[in-house]
């Protein structure tokens, strides 16, 4: 692998003027870098209690894109009122804490996919030392059958452990897994015994700060080496391409007759992740497309920028778009659409 281009991010190949010492490690840095941490106010104190990240959808204009706050929808209701902010890590190794109290979250159409979105409106996105999952990351059921992934493949989940978030900054740990379980069936999940989800199964332990993760898995690719010794190829496997294959929701509940050691015991045991198709379910309801169908008129129509393939009519207007201008018109249209499953 070049040390100037970055080709471990399935769809999303980097290019990069100078040699980058980290372009050999396992775990990219977009894995880490899209992450935020969701905390909510209790007794006057912020406590951070789960994961979020961010996901880029293209417009029909090449430089345009919409970016979304993805997390879990428990982690949201569970929140209730409270005061609510996003913890963002900034370029100078700092990082700020945007209220988003009272901001309109959207939930899946199924009230049993537990998936929350929010766009993303940072007003200095210029600073923000942050990175997002394109949509060409996604796995599907072709990159499922293209690339053999299935069980046993390496797997790993990223976000907040409660126990030590960062001081100054947010610092997201690395939990490592493996497929346990790919399947076209539903599985069982939650409270009630005859609810069934769309769900991937890794070996992998899920811990409270984790929920709203993102998942990522890597194909496994057999690599051939010469070997004089013998006087053939040899062949070893090793981690190939990474996807982004959904969002980390919990393990199973466990009976309340259990012992606490038991409890803990069940706890190491199988993670359960929303596939990502779901959540491009959610992000292409049509109420979500006519909002960025809305906003990216508006970012041409004020910017006049000339662009190949555009559906929308060139307007000579020079001004600038702002994230304010983007935010208002999202708000206009939102305002026409309710909410599905809004408790």
């Amino acid at each position: 692998m070049s040390s100037f281009v970055d080709v471990r991010m399935a769809g999303e190949p980097r290019v990069y003027f100078c040699p980058q010492p980290d372009i050999h490690m396992r775990v990219p840095d977009t894995v880490r870098k899209c992450v935020l941490t969701i905390g909510c106010e209790d007794e006057g104190e912020i406590h951070y209690g789960a994961t979020a990240f961010l996901v880029g959808v293209p417009g029909k204009i090449r430089e345009w894109n919409a970016t979304y706050v993805v997390t879990a929808k428990h982690a949201i209701t569970q929140i209730g009122d409270r005061r609510t902010v996003l913890r963002v890590n900034t370029k100078d190794g700092r990082s700020v804490s945007m209220d988003t109290t009272g901001m309109r979250w959207f939930y899946h159409p199924d009230p049993l996919v537990d998936l929350a979105i929010t766009p993303y409106l940072p007003r200095f996105h210029s600073v923000m030392d942050i990175r997002t999952i394109s949509l060409d990351m996604f796995l599907t059921q072709a990159n499922i059958s293209d690339h053999h992934i299935g069980a046993g493949d390496e797997v790993f989940m990223t976000g907040l452990f409660t126990k030590f978030k960062g001081e100054s900054k947010n610092l997201p740990i690395v939990r490592m897994g493996t497929v346990a379980l790919i399947s076209n069936e539903r599985v069982p999940f939650g409270d009630d015994p005859d609810a069934l989800i769309d769900a991937y199964l890794i070996e992998g332990r899920s811990i409270g700060g984790l929920s709203g993760s993102p998942a990522f898995v890597n194909e496994t690719v057999q690599v051939a080496y010469d070997n004089p010794k013998v006087k053939s190829q040899l062949f070893y496997f090793a981690p190939g391409q990474t996807f982004f294959m959904g969002l980390v929701i919990g393990h199973w509940a466990v009976p309340p007759s259990r012992s606490l050691l038991e409890q803990e015991k069940v706890n190491m045991g199988i993670s359960v992740v929303v596939p990502a198709w779901k959540i491009k379910e959610l992000l292409f309801l049509p109420e979500h497309v006519e909002m960025r169908n809305e906003a990216e008129k508006l970012a041409f129509t004020k910017s006049g920028v000339p662009v190949r393939d555009t559906a929308f009519p060139k307007n000579e207007s020079k001004e600038v778009f702002t994230s304010e201008d983007f935010e208002e018109t999202l708000k206009k249209v939102s305002r026409k659409i309710e909410q599905p499953n809004k408790r």
